[in-house]
């Protein structure tokens, strides 16, 4: 009799849902009371068979194949050609098992923060750590902004003479809200990083790490508005770039009112790319992105390259001053005059260096270093410069001394 009154229990069940998802409706259609939840389009979408599988509604973009996904001992060809496609291409396997857990020990040291801090910082009572200039700081970064996959991918899309553009450590962070990085290129229709018409691009790098890998969220194609417009249409969809990039203001408003239903219909549209530990994500950083919803403690380091161009030094213009000090007050090698991008220096050993590709990380780790300064750079100078293959070696002459040392052309290229 038991078993029969169950499988009649499991017969109405439907009904039932139908029942409860009727009177949802009712509910979400009456004015709001005093002390009534507050709507939500999740409340009002229907609820599936068990929980809230079907709460966000449909995202048109799972139409499109919208990111690569590639693996580490795939050719770097492959994976730029996926990145050129997509504007975002996860790359597996990356760093081993044990490179990840370093590097996540290592972000955990640079931002101070344990992973039982998390709860600190969840409950307001600890910041969360973001930024920081790791590479600048503190040399143990260098071999993971300088990784050879990702090295040999850079300089694949961006060309030879093209540098490290920034660095940082994510430590229980998670930048909600869809957004672009680098506003002030993106957004200018006369830059050649211009989002309506892209020439050029910033590129950045998500290394995540330790034991739970992370995701970031994405809207498809949205780093070029000509590609984002052919795909859009495609999938019918209504909606051009702008309307994302409410995001944030929207979760502001919803915070307060406490009504989701605009912050939802956004939402439902973004894609997500899921990182394991080792795995790192390259994206296009005038792609509209966010971060995930965190639910327990979360690092990652961030790196981010440029080709050298006018609109580029400018930019980072105060810390190639900086590097160019350094490198002349206190081990008398000076950059070159012969080109305007900061690729170019001179070794104590009289041979002139191309830095960048090779290594990546030297120029902007050494702009803020100060203590053992020198013994660094002689290590490095002797130890990786000499082991890299194709350097640029030309004698050092006294005229290319003399012009170097009255060079001024940080200043004429800004």
């Amino acid at each position: 009799m038991t078993f029969l009154k169950s499988i009649q229990a499991f017969a109405d069940l439907p009904a039932k849902i139908n029942r409860l998802d009727k009177k949802i409706t009712e509910m979400a259609a009456k004015p709001a009371e005093a002390n009534a939840i507050p709507p939500s389009s999740r409340a009002q979408r229907p609820i599936g068979l068990v929980f809230d599988e079907l709460s966000r509604g449909i995202n048109p973009f799972s139409l499109l194949e919208t990111a690569g996904v590639a693996d580490a001992t795939d050719s770097i060809e492959s994976i730029a050609e996926k990145f050129n496609r997509f504007g975002i291409v996860k790359v597996k396997r990356v760093y081993s098992p044990e490179a990840s857990r370093e590097l996540n020990q290592q972000c955990i040291n640079f931002s101070g923060l344990k992973p039982l801090d998390f709860s600190a910082v969840y409950s307001k009572k600890k910041k969360w750590g973001t930024g920081g200039a790791p590479v600048f700081k503190d040399e143990v970064f260098w071999p993971y902004a300088a990784n050879p996959v990702i090295r040999d991918v850079i300089v694949t899309l961006l060309g030879e003479r093209c540098f490290e553009f920034g660095t940082a450590v994510a430590a229980h962070y998670s930048a909600r809200g869809l957004h672009r990085d680098f506003r002030n290129f993106v957004e200018d229709d006369s830059s050649p990083y211009s989002v309506k018409n892209p020439q050029r691009r910033v590129i950045r790098i998500l290394h995540y790490c330790g034991i739970s890998g992370g995701a970031l969220g994405y809207i498809p194609f949205s780093h070029n508005e000509k590609m984002f417009a052919e795909q859009a249409k495609r999938i019918g969809l209504k909606h051009g770039t702008a309307w994302f990039d409410r995001h944030r203001e929207v979760l502001t408003k919803a915070r307060i009112e406490k009504n989701f239903v605009d912050a939802d219909e956004i939402e439902r549209h973004i894609c997500w790319s899921y990182a394991d530990p080792g795995d790192v994500i390259i994206s296009n950083s005038a792609m509209l992105h966010c971060g995930e919803y965190l639910t327990g403690p979360r690092y990652f380091f961030v790196s981010t390259y440029a080709a050298s161009d006018e609109q580029s030094l400018k930019a980072a213009r105060n810390n190639i001053k900086t590097f160019r000090r350094w490198v002349n007050d206190i081990t008398g090698t000076c950059l070159s005059r012969g080109s305007r991008e900061a690729t170019m220096f001179y070794c104590p050993n009289r041979q002139k260096v191309n830095i960048w590709p090779r290594l990546v990380s030297f120029a902007p780790a050494v702009r803020l270093m100060e203590g053992g300064f020198s013994a660094r750079l002689e290590r490095l100078i002797n130890g990786h410069v000499e082991q890299c293959a194709s350097l640029a070696i030309d004698p050092r002459t006294p005229e290319d001394i003399a012009e170097c040392e009255e060079s001024a052309w940080i200043d004429d290229a800004t």
